[in-house]
């Protein structure tokens, strides 16, 4: 985009030294090339998944911010299938994470626990007393391609509620489906406690 191109050039002035587009799929190639070449900086336009390993190797890239607000004098920076957006900045990511609100005790009666990992005697009696003594969980450790097969799954199964291990992409989408799943903390490989997953937010930093 050209304002973008613009406004790098207005940051790094003679520094510039133009853009370079990376082929690479996933976040540890991307880092490694990052840190193999003679690069100033790095503008990520990925999903959220590969945003959160990007910050995990290290690395603090640039963001596009883009708005659905018409910026005055302005054509669209990006115009596509009716979707119309302006680029108004950088900002440097700091990290993706987890909005966490605490489990609340409800009335439940059947929840569906979409992950690998087998639950431990901990997690099974915190569920036990959030829930009631006559909660039935049920483990599903198939995989899963994206959020909607797993809103797919609760409703096939008539569960109430969903534990999910995912990446944020994938809660991100469960989220906006419309159901704030549960999230089994765990340090060390030991479960600590359960949360209420609210949304995933990106951490942000003005340039």
């Amino acid at each position: 985009v050209p304002t973008q191109v613009a406004l790098l050039r207005e940051m790094y002035g003679p520094a510039f030294g133009g853009i370079v587009h990376s082929r690479e799929r996933n976040a540890q190639s991307v880092a490694r090339e990052f840190w193999s070449g003679s690069y100033r900086d790095l503008v990520a336009v990925v999903p959220l998944a590969t945003l959160d390993h990007l910050c995990r190797e290290g690395l603090q890239p640039l963001w596009a911010e883009m708005v659905g607000t018409p910026q005055a004098g302005r054509k669209p920076d990006l115009d596509f299938r009716g979707m119309r957006l302006w680029f108004v900045g950088y900002k440097r990511v700091r990290g993706v994470t987890l909005e966490l609100a605490p489990a609340d005790p409800q009335p439940r009666t059947r929840i569906l626990r979409v992950t690998r990992h087998s639950a431990s005697s901990e997690e099974i009696a915190e569920l036990r007393r959030l829930f009631g003594g006559g909660v039935a969980v049920e483990d599903d450790s198939r995989p899963f391609s994206d959020g909607r097969e797993i809103l797919d799954r609760v409703a096939r199964a008539g569960a109430d509620d969903l534990l999910v291990v995912a990446p944020y992409s994938v809660m991100d989408q469960i989220v906006r489906g419309g159901r704030k799943p549960l999230w089994a903390k765990v340090v060390g490989g030991r479960f600590v406690s359960l949360h209420r997953v609210q949304g995933v937010r990106i951490d942000f930093e003005e340039v």
